[in-house]
């Protein structure tokens, strides 16, 4: 069976509340109130948008690259910064690298097998793919800038900032 947040996700994808918030019990009535409501009116979308007054907007925050990978904690490893596989992200794979030699095998592993991902954070750290981050940039009118994404499918930081 499913969640009431389940359901909502099924009708907007982009709607999100942190991990740390769902399982309370507020959460949960506000939660079953709000698909009640969606269910009960001629577009679903107007109860949400009323919902959200009182929640943060998910936003797109930076870039990030995960590793899937056994070795690392919850089978995967998830760097960020200003852009994919930028100066930043790369010094952070070299220092984890020096650190520790299964983390340097596990990284080669996951890129030789293709177990990696390019997406986005959003400010409380969930990681996006490239085309979930589009939808949740458009839904919290996040500037982009069309022309240097170069899609409209999926987002790049470039199109972004």
């Amino acid at each position: 069976m499913k969640t009431s947040y389940e359901a909502i996700q099924e009708i907007l994808p982009t709607f999100f509340i942190p991990t740390h918030m769902l399982g309370t019990e507020s959460t949960e009535i506000a939660l079953t109130t709000l698909l009640t409501d969606m269910n009960a009116a001629p577009d679903p979308l107007v109860p949400i948008k009323a919902f959200m007054v009182n929640w943060p907007t998910r936003k797109v925050v930076c870039a990030a690259n995960v590793y899937y990978h056994e070795h690392f904690p919850d089978g995967r490893l998830l760097i960020t910064g200003a852009r994919h596989s930028d100066p930043i992200m790369n010094n952070m794979l070299r220092t984890l690298k020096l650190f520790d030699g299964d983390f340097k095998d596990a990284i080669a592993q996951a890129r030789f097998e293709g177990k990696t991902e390019q997406g986005f954070i959003d400010q409380w750290g969930n990681f996006m793919n490239r085309r979930q981050a589009l939808l949740v940039a458009l839904a919290a009118d996040q500037p982009i800038n069309w022309k240097r994404n170069g899609s409209t499918d999926i987002l790049f930081s470039e199109g972004l900032y």
